[in-house]
Order: C-alpha cells, then structure tokens, then sequence
C-alpha cells in the first residue's frame, strides 16, 4: 500500500510515476534532514547539500528543474498538511515512509504547488495492541581525513635560502632570524577539530480499539569539524487517534 494525494491504494493500482523509501532506508546512516535519505534511493530524484555546514539547507529536484527563476523545491506534505519548507523540524525516527509523487497524473489533486513534484511524508502512528517502547542512540566522531602537509616558519625560510644560494643569490635570511621565528602556527590545527556527533532518540506507542497513541521525543547533536559550527535539534511529537461514535 502507498499513500498518494486522495488516499491509500494498492502499489500495483497506481498509474503514475511514484517511488517509496522505508523507514529503515532513512535510518540507515545519521542526519538531520529526513529529505537527505531520499539521495541514491529513488530515481530520478536528485538531493544535493548546499554547503558542508550541519544542518544545511538541501536542494531537491525530482526530474530536474521546471524553472529558472522560481522555486524548483517540491512540495512537502506531512500526514495531509501542506508545508511551506522542508521538513528539517522532523526526526528521521519518527517518519514511517515517504512517498515521492513524480509525473502530472500523480501530483495533479496539488494543482500548481506540486509542479516540481510531491513528497509525501507519514509518520509513525500507534497501533492497538501492548504497549511498544523503541529506544535508538549513537554516538560517533567526525574528524578531516587527511590534513595538508605544511612547512613551518623555520623550514620555509630554510628552504628559501636553499634557492636563493642555488640561484646565486643573496640568502633571504640570517640563522639568528631563522633561530627566531620558531615553529609558527599551523592554523589547520587551530580551524580543524575531532568533533562529535550523536543521537538519541525515544518512542512509546500503543492503545486499544478506540485509542490509538504514539510519543516520541529525540535529540540530536552535530559539531562540525570547523570550529564555531554545529547543529542542535530537540523534538517532541504527540500522534493520537480517536474513534468517535
């Protein structure tokens, strides 16, 4: 079963072009942005950070772009509600699916708004039955994986003597200022840092024939390698259905 704009069908009775991606595909490494686990899932689909900042802004294109001097962002819809962005707000733990809606015939109940296509997000509901507790964490460290091999302030002025005496020049430096400059600053080592990352995420749900409850709360952690860069998301979400009469 997929959920396309006007209901639930069945996969096989759907027309139009659509791709779905599990819970389990948006999980399968960490972010922030539940849209980057749509990258190499769906063809056709095409996700792209703006920067390498955490929690950056992602450019999504399904099928490539309509315009060139508007918007190109498909059109984000959360249980039925219409969103103005992307959906960065929402932890990738709490998304059941997503459905990507693609050509005309598929997107055409969203009129106009869903021109550049449509994804549509459900997320996790609670179901009759026990009492079901989900817990996920980790904890991981990022760091640069290979830094720029530089001379300091006493081998560049060494080195410029070796050429200046091989040209037949005059040395650009004394011993006693080489002696006096030192090792100098590597300023990779001052911009750079291990940083760390982590996650952790909580859920209970459950409910009977009438009631239907799901809780979730989750934080996330993201330090840049860059120093002074970094993200932080804390999130707490309350899905209840009641059957009425």
């Amino acid at each position: 079963m997929v959920v396309v704009g006007y209901g639930t069908v069945k996969k096989s009775d759907v027309t139009g072009s659509l791709g779905s991606v599990s819970a389990k595909d948006l999980t399968a490494y960490p972010t922030i942005n539940p849209v980057q686990g749509l990258q190499g899932r769906t063809p056709g689909v095409q996700v792209a950070q703006n920067s390498g900042e955490p929690g950056t802004t992602l450019s999504v294109r399904i099928r490539g772009g309509n315009s060139i001097q508007g918007s190109n962002e498909p059109l984000y819809v959360v249980d039925g509600f219409a969103l103005s962005g992307a959906p960065i707000a929402i932890s990738p733990n709490d998304i059941e699916s997503m459905e990507i809606l693609k050509d005309a015939s598929a997107t055409a109940i969203y009129g106009s708004r869903g021109a550049n296509g449509v994804v549509l997000i459900k997320t996790k509901q609670g179901k009759s039955g026990k009492i079901q507790v989900s817990a996920d964490s980790y904890y991981a460290i990022q760091q640069v994986q290979k830094k720029i091999k530089l001379m300091n302030a006493q081998e560049f002025a060494t080195l410029a003597n070796e050429r200046a005496v091989n040209d037949r020049a005059t040395p650009f430096f004394t011993p006693e200022q080489i002696n006096s400059f030192g090792e100098g600053t590597d300023w990779q080592d001052v911009i750079f840092r291990r940083a760390p990352m982590q996650n952790h995420a909580l859920s209970v749900s459950g409910g009977g024939e009438n009631t239907q409850y799901s809780i979730s709360g989750s934080y996330f952690d993201q330090q840049g390698v860059i120093r002074g860069s970094g993200v932080q998301r804390e999130s707490f979400r309350v899905n209840i259905n009641q059957k009425l009469g």
